[in-house]
């Protein structure tokens, strides 16, 4: 029962968020003195939050080996470029 109580809960919170960031969205860019233009401060600015949890996430755990390949890929073309 408890874990249902939670589970319930969590759900009722993600929707309210997502209903608020919906919200935030079509506000976005809505002319709020009714002037007939949308100012920059009307305009609401891009989130980037969910990157930054997603990162803050797997961050920790990413191995640097799966790295090594893209980097020696990267030399190899900036040297090839170099003797053209």
């Amino acid at each position: 029962m408890n874990f249902r109580m939670h589970r319930a809960s969590q759900v009722e919170f993600d929707d309210r968020v997502w209903h608020s960031e919906r919200m935030r969205g079509l506000r976005a860019g809505s002319d709020a003195d009714v002037d007939g233009q949308v100012t920059t401060e009307e305009r609401t600015n891009e989130s980037a939050e969910w990157a930054n949890a997603l990162l803050r996430g797997i961050w920790p755990i990413m191995n640097p080996d799966l790295f090594s390949g893209i980097f020696s890929a990267c030399e190899f073309m900036s040297d090839v470029q170099c003797t053209y």
